[in-house]
């Protein structure tokens, strides 16, 4: 995997960060901030802020990896993801073979050229604890303003997610094969050029005592 303009792993053991600032870093491929391949990765607290790649992870690009993301040690919030942007796929973060797990994190305003505005994940596992995703967008043939889930196991608990738009379908989320289920959590206000304001599903998408109200789309599939 190439890439990682602030830093590049491969086949490690482990990497903890903890409350650090990556900011405008660049990437010509992979990782703007951040690209990690067989590795398990613990990223505490800390901000991503306008980093850049030409392909996939505008700021975190994993391969083959374990990966957390938690709150960190200075404020009861998780990693923030602010105005990064990805040539393809994952805006922010970008994720392949993975285990992910993500507690209260924050992603804004982040981009992707194609798939995933703020995360792209494929044949991956995604758990998401709470969150706040807003004005993220996405451009591809597929969409996810917010996020792009292909054969993925994704659960998330009380997540926000507002304002995303994607200039396809699911200006939200976008599911595409895999299982997709929502516990509790306001999907609002995301919009879709083509289908699904809220939620475009091609897989399985399971939504339990969440709201998903005043999103727009040209057609609706969720």
């Amino acid at each position: 995997e190439e890439g990682g303009g602030g830093i590049s792993i491969r086949d490690s053991l482990k990497i903890d960060i903890s409350d650090g600032v990556f900011e405008s870093n660049k990437a010509g491929s992979h990782g703007g901030a951040i690209c990690a391949e067989t590795t398990e990765v613990n990223i505490t607290g800390g901000r991503f802020i306008m980093n850049s790649s030409g392909e996939n992870g505008g700021a975190v690009n994993l391969t083959n990896c374990k990966a957390v993301m938690s709150k960190g040690t200075a404020s009861s919030k998780g990693a923030t993801f602010t105005l990064n942007t990805a040539g393809a796929r994952g805006g922010a973060v970008c994720v392949g073979n993975n285990e992910l797990e993500i507690a209260e994190g924050t992603f804004s305003s982040n981009t992707a050229g194609t798939n995933g505005g703020a995360i792209y994940a494929n044949v991956a596992t995604v758990e998401i604890t709470g969150g706040t995703f807003t004005s993220n967008n996405s451009s591809g043939a597929k969409g996810g303003g917010a996020m792009c889930l292909n054969d993925c196991v994704t659960t998330i608990s009380s997540g926000i997610f507002n304002t995303n738009s994607s200039i396809e379908n699911g200006g939200g989320l976008y599911v595409e094969k895999g299982m997709m289920t929502m516990n509790g959590g306001t999907i609002s206000g995301n919009t879709a050029g083509g289908n699904g304001g809220g939620v475009y599903n091609a897989g399985t998408f399971q939504m339990h005592d969440g709201k998903n109200t005043g999103n727009t789309a040209r057609t609706t599939s969720y």
